[in-house]
């Protein structure tokens, strides 16, 4: 029942830390 939560959290954090090196990369550069 939790795996699917799990699963989601993994891939919002994910997500976020590469938007978030994407979004500074862009505003530095």
């Amino acid at each position: 029942i939790l795996m699917p939560w799990i699963g989601l959290a993994v891939a919002l954090a994910l997500a976020g830390v590469f938007i978030t090196r994407f979004a500074r990369r862009k505003v530095r550069g």
